[in-house]
């Protein structure tokens, strides 16, 4: 599905994505029933994030006013961790 282009805060950067990952992980947390999903959700915040993946490749596209150490046009290789 499309989404809005977010706008990054002060410390954060856009990246226009090239390639991500989808793991297994993913899959199994989607497929889980109701009560678990929600103790997912609610314990380790996982599953709020409607968009798959946790590694990326890409591009900067926009930096916010705090960053120093990225500018547009850089190339990136990305972890979101395990927020999602």
């Amino acid at each position: 599905m499309e989404v809005d282009t977010p706008v990054p805060r002060n410390n954060e950067v856009l990246i226009k994505i090239y390639a991500t990952t989808v793991t297994s992980g993913d899959v199994v947390l989607r497929r889980l029933k109701l009560p678990v999903r929600l103790v997912f959700r609610l314990f380790f915040n996982v599953g709020r994030n409607k968009i798959l993946g946790h590694e990326l490749a890409g591009v900067i596209e926009e930096t916010g006013g705090e960053v120093t150490l990225f500018k547009p046009g850089d190339l990136v290789f990305a972890s979101t961790g395990n927020r999602g």
